[in-house]
């Protein structure tokens, strides 16, 4: 599922998108300004970013 929303996201917005998809992660990413989007949906948390 992540593979198929980076792509997506590389098409309608350009190349360079990151997509992490689960449970229970944290992170430290350096991303382009405002170019990150942090969800949940229910207990799954989707972290997408360009850098």
């Amino acid at each position: 599922m992540s593979k198929m929303i980076k792509e997506a996201m590389d098409k309608k917005y350009g190349p360079q998108w990151h997509c992490a998809i689960g449970e229970g992660f944290g992170f430290d990413i350096t991303y382009q300004q405002p170019n990150m989007i942090y969800v949940y949906y229910g207990k799954i948390g989707i972290l997408l970013y360009k850098c």
